[in-house]
Protein backbone atom coordinates (compact mmCIF):
# COMPACT_ATOMS: atom_id res chain seq x y z
CA UNK A 1 0.00 0.00 0.00
CA UNK A 2 1.42 3.59 -0.94
CA UNK A 3 -0.48 5.98 0.59
CA UNK A 4 2.04 8.98 2.27
CA UNK A 5 0.11 11.52 4.93
CA UNK A 6 0.80 14.10 6.88
CA UNK A 7 -1.23 16.44 8.34
CA UNK A 8 -1.98 18.61 5.35
CA UNK A 9 -0.75 16.29 2.57
CA UNK A 10 -1.83 13.04 1.37
CA UNK A 11 0.26 11.01 -1.52
CA UNK A 12 -0.85 7.87 -3.34
CA UNK A 13 -0.49 5.77 -6.57
CA UNK A 14 -2.60 2.77 -8.06
CA UNK A 15 -3.06 -0.04 -5.68
CA UNK A 16 -0.61 -3.38 -6.70
CA UNK A 17 -4.38 -5.34 -6.00
CA UNK A 18 -5.48 -4.12 -9.41
CA UNK A 19 -2.71 -6.47 -11.09
CA UNK A 20 -3.76 -9.57 -8.93
CA UNK A 21 -4.92 -11.25 -11.68
CA UNK A 22 -1.52 -10.68 -13.95
CA UNK A 23 0.71 -11.53 -11.00
CA UNK A 24 -2.01 -14.95 -11.18
CA UNK A 25 -0.91 -15.50 -14.46
CA UNK A 26 2.82 -15.15 -13.40
CA UNK A 27 2.80 -17.83 -10.51
CA UNK A 28 0.47 -20.34 -13.43
CA UNK A 29 4.01 -19.65 -15.80
CA UNK A 30 6.41 -20.36 -13.28
CA UNK A 31 4.19 -23.35 -11.38
CA UNK A 32 4.37 -25.15 -14.72
CA UNK A 33 7.76 -24.81 -15.59
CA UNK A 34 8.51 -26.31 -11.65
CA UNK A 35 5.78 -28.99 -12.33
CA UNK A 36 7.15 -30.36 -15.72
CA UNK A 37 10.97 -29.96 -14.33
CA UNK A 38 10.22 -31.51 -11.06
CA UNK A 39 8.15 -34.42 -12.62
CA UNK A 40 10.82 -35.38 -15.56
CA UNK A 41 9.25 -33.69 -18.21
CA UNK A 42 12.09 -32.33 -20.80
CA UNK A 43 11.08 -28.90 -21.46
CA UNK A 44 12.99 -26.77 -24.67
CA UNK A 45 15.40 -24.33 -23.57
CA UNK A 46 13.70 -21.70 -25.36
CA UNK A 47 10.38 -22.40 -23.82
CA UNK A 48 12.10 -21.76 -20.52
CA UNK A 49 13.65 -17.87 -21.50
CA UNK A 50 10.17 -16.99 -23.04
CA UNK A 51 8.10 -18.22 -20.37
CA UNK A 52 10.35 -16.15 -18.02
CA UNK A 53 10.87 -13.06 -20.27
CA UNK A 54 6.55 -13.39 -20.32
CA UNK A 55 7.15 -13.07 -16.56
CA UNK A 56 9.51 -10.71 -16.91
CA UNK A 57 7.57 -8.13 -18.88
CA UNK A 58 4.60 -8.67 -17.11
CA UNK A 59 6.14 -7.50 -13.17
CA UNK A 60 7.60 -4.64 -15.40
CA UNK A 61 5.05 -3.63 -17.56
CA UNK A 62 2.56 -3.97 -14.20
CA UNK A 63 4.95 -1.63 -12.36
CA UNK A 64 5.30 0.96 -14.80
CA UNK A 65 1.71 1.44 -15.51
CA UNK A 66 1.34 1.49 -11.58
CA UNK A 67 4.36 4.22 -11.48
CA UNK A 68 2.95 6.32 -14.27
CA UNK A 69 -0.06 7.73 -12.04
CA UNK A 70 0.54 10.06 -8.77
CA UNK A 71 -2.27 11.74 -6.64
CA UNK A 72 -1.78 14.08 -3.98
CA UNK A 73 -4.16 15.74 -1.63
CA UNK A 74 -2.27 19.25 -1.11
CA UNK A 75 -3.55 21.60 1.32
CA UNK A 76 -5.65 23.65 -1.59
CA UNK A 77 -5.98 20.85 -4.56
CA UNK A 78 -6.47 17.36 -5.68
CA UNK A 79 -3.18 16.65 -8.42
CA UNK A 80 -3.43 13.41 -11.05
CA UNK A 81 0.39 13.51 -12.23
CA UNK A 82 0.46 11.35 -15.33
CA UNK A 83 3.66 10.00 -16.71
CA UNK A 84 7.22 9.42 -16.28
CA UNK A 85 8.80 10.55 -18.87
CA UNK A 86 6.82 13.33 -20.32
CA UNK A 87 4.41 14.77 -17.60
CA UNK A 88 0.95 15.58 -17.26
CA UNK A 89 -0.72 17.27 -14.46
CA UNK A 90 -4.43 17.76 -13.77
CA UNK A 91 -5.13 19.96 -10.70
CA UNK A 92 -8.67 20.45 -9.41
CA UNK A 93 -8.75 23.23 -6.82
CA UNK A 94 -10.59 22.91 -3.75
CA UNK A 95 -13.37 25.55 -3.98
CA UNK A 96 -14.17 23.78 -7.78
CA UNK A 97 -15.12 20.20 -6.48
CA UNK A 98 -19.04 19.98 -5.90
CA UNK A 99 -19.03 16.47 -4.50
CA UNK A 100 -17.28 12.83 -4.91
CA UNK A 101 -18.18 9.16 -4.18
CA UNK A 102 -16.30 5.56 -4.42
CA UNK A 103 -17.20 3.24 -6.46
CA UNK A 104 -15.84 -0.24 -5.47
CA UNK A 105 -17.05 -3.77 -7.03
CA UNK A 106 -17.36 -6.57 -5.51
CA UNK A 107 -13.59 -7.74 -5.78
CA UNK A 108 -12.54 -4.40 -4.87
CA UNK A 109 -14.44 -4.40 -1.97
CA UNK A 110 -13.09 -7.50 -0.62
CA UNK A 111 -9.75 -6.45 -0.66
CA UNK A 112 -10.84 -2.55 -0.16
CA UNK A 113 -9.25 -0.67 -3.48
CA UNK A 114 -11.42 1.51 -5.58
CA UNK A 115 -12.00 4.61 -7.61
CA UNK A 116 -13.09 7.96 -6.24
CA UNK A 117 -14.75 9.75 -8.28
CA UNK A 118 -14.52 13.71 -8.29
CA UNK A 119 -17.15 15.64 -9.72
CA UNK A 120 -16.77 19.37 -10.53
CA UNK A 121 -20.12 21.55 -10.16
CA UNK A 122 -21.39 19.04 -13.02
CA UNK A 123 -21.91 15.13 -13.41
CA UNK A 124 -20.68 15.34 -16.91
CA UNK A 125 -17.01 16.75 -15.43
CA UNK A 126 -15.57 14.23 -13.51
CA UNK A 127 -12.24 12.72 -12.82
CA UNK A 128 -11.41 9.65 -11.45
CA UNK A 129 -9.11 8.89 -8.58
CA UNK A 130 -8.92 4.96 -10.34
CA UNK A 131 -7.47 1.70 -8.10
CA UNK A 132 -6.26 3.23 -5.16
CA UNK A 133 -5.80 1.29 -1.69
CA UNK A 134 -8.48 2.15 1.29
CA UNK A 135 -10.27 5.00 -0.98
CA UNK A 136 -13.01 6.22 1.49
CA UNK A 137 -9.91 6.64 3.88
CA UNK A 138 -8.39 9.09 0.83
CA UNK A 139 -12.23 10.40 0.39
CA UNK A 140 -12.18 11.15 4.11
CA UNK A 141 -9.59 13.25 3.49
CA UNK A 142 -10.21 14.85 0.83
CA UNK A 143 -13.24 16.01 2.51
CA UNK A 144 -11.38 17.14 5.76
CA UNK A 145 -9.09 18.93 3.47
CA UNK A 146 -12.20 20.84 1.38
CA UNK A 147 -13.70 21.91 4.98
CA UNK A 148 -10.71 23.10 6.60
CA UNK A 149 -10.07 25.70 3.38
CA UNK A 150 -13.68 26.71 2.80
CA UNK A 151 -14.24 27.36 6.54
CA UNK A 152 -10.85 28.94 6.49
CA UNK A 153 -11.95 31.43 3.26
CA UNK A 154 -15.31 32.12 4.96
CA UNK A 155 -13.16 33.24 8.13
CA UNK A 156 -11.04 35.59 5.97
CA UNK A 157 -14.38 36.76 3.95
CA UNK A 158 -16.11 37.79 7.75
CA UNK A 159 -12.22 39.30 8.34
CA UNK A 160 -12.61 41.44 5.73
CA UNK A 161 -16.18 42.36 5.99
CA UNK A 162 -16.03 43.81 9.74
CA UNK A 163 -13.04 45.80 8.23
Amino acid sequence: MVIHKREDYLFTRISRKTYIPIYLIVLLIIGSIIFFWYNGFEINKYAIIGALAAVLICIKSTEIHRLNHKYEITSNSLVHTRGIFGRVSRRLDFFAISDFDVSQTLWQRILNYGNVNVRLFSKDSTSCVKNIDRPFEFMKFLEDQIIKVRRNALKQNEREATV
